[in-house]
């Protein structure tokens, strides 16, 4: 099943989810960062909260079927799997811990996952949960805008917006991007200010089952009425 046919929205996905093994693995790929997030801030070292965040999803979102009981008209995602981690953490102090390979963490991957260091434990996981929602709507603007033939000009703005929004940098000049991918200025800054828009749209969509979302990422520079 291809993506874009159900990942309209957070809630859309999870319910695939329920039914379909390409969208189910794409919900671990986004929520793992957040659960090993939260258990190196509990002080585990990056092996042992490699090894509990494989247990979770082994034990908890898949044998338990997490996934199955996950209902947006109770409340948000986000609270669920954190509740049901603080659970799982306690239980499997408890217990031997039998090999798990349902996730392909590398040294990079965990690595690329750390939490910041002055955030305690819950900071961590909301943290890493919001980037993980903000990844999925970019993910999703940019699946939409290949559909309409248009991956050259996300390209464009992916190299004027997503990368300098997510490096914390200055955002390079829309002529000099434009003018690389065969577009006039005015062109290029109507298709950026459609894809902030779009994306906007996504993470308010998520956010109406989970107040962690950013509605307003990308940001808006200084001087920026766009």
């Amino acid at each position: 099943m291809e993506r874009d046919r159900f990942q309209t929205t957070q809630w859309d996905l999870i319910d695939a989810a329920k039914r379909e093994s390409d969208a189910l693995a794409r919900v671990l790929d986004l929520y793992w960062p957040p659960v090993y997030a939260f258990l190196r801030r509990q002080g585990l070292s990056p092996e042992r909260a490699g090894d509990l965040t494989q247990g979770f999803f082994c034990d908890v979102v898949l044998s338990r079927d997490l996934i199955a009981k996950a209902d947006a008209s109770r409340g948000r995602f986000r609270s669920f799997v954190l509740a049901s981690l603080q659970n799982y953490q306690i239980d499997d102090e408890r217990r031997a811990k039998p090999e798990r390979s349902v996730l392909s963490l590398s040294e990079s991957d965990l690595a690329n996952a750390e939490p910041d260091a002055n955030d305690d434990p819950k900071a961590a996981f909301d943290r890493a949960w919001t980037a993980s929602e903000i990844n999925e709507a970019i993910a999703i603007v940019r699946d939409e805008f290949a559909l309409r033939g248009k991956a050259s000009v996300w390209e464009a703005i992916y190299l004027a917006l997503i990368e300098p929004a997510r490096n914390g940098c200055d955002r390079p000049k829309v002529a000099d991007i434009a003018a690389t991918f065969g577009l006039t200025p005015p062109q290029l800054s109507r298709e950026i200010y459609k894809a902030k828009q779009m994306i906007r749209q996504r993470l308010g969509e998520m956010g109406r089952h989970d107040e962690s979302c950013a509605p307003n990422w990308p940001p808006t520079p200084p001087g920026d009425a766009r």
